[in-house]
């Protein structure tokens, strides 16, 4: 798909969960039911519809989410998740990675802070309108900025 025609069917998906909205609120049952039901809009086509495909595609969700709640607790009382998810892994299909792994290997603990650092921008970009969080952005590009020196 061509920049100018996602353009417009990103336009068209905001239209439609805009129409979808009450009182500015998004219920996502409430969209699925409407998109189900007009095969011809933008939201259609954002869904599985094979009941098959769509099942499985949510116990991959499911194994997900069992690997990212293994946790081990350290002797100082802190807990850590056990397997994660490196985008470089993700990239080629690597599946998660032992946390500890990741941790002891240079080039992918380097990795694996641009990961935290790129989410990290992610969500203070997201939360931008809160000043109380203007320390954090501070701090995330100071490390930014460690990193690249």
């Amino acid at each position: 798909m061509k920049a100018p025609e996602a353009k417009v069917r990103r336009e068209r998906i905001a239209a439609e969960l805009a129409a979808l909205a009450k009182r500015g609120r998004l219920v996502p049952a409430r969209v699925v039911k409407w998109a189900r039901g007009h095969r011809g809009s933008a939201l259609h086509s954002c869904f599985e519809w094979s009941d098959t495909k769509a099942a499985e595609q949510y116990r991959v969700w499911q194994a997900r989410e069992l690997i990212v709640s293994v946790e081990v607790t350290y002797p100082d009382g802190k807990k850590r998740q056990v397997y994660v998810s490196p985008v470089h892994a993700r990239v080629a299909r690597e599946g998660y990675h032992r946390l500890v792994d990741v941790m002891s290997d240079d080039e992918k603990r380097w990795r694996y802070l641009e990961q935290a650092l790129d989410e990290l921008e992610r969500v203070c970009a997201r939360y931008e309108d809160l000043c109380e969080l203007g320390g954090v952005r501070a701090a995330v590009r100071l490390v930014r900025q460690q990193k690249a020196a």
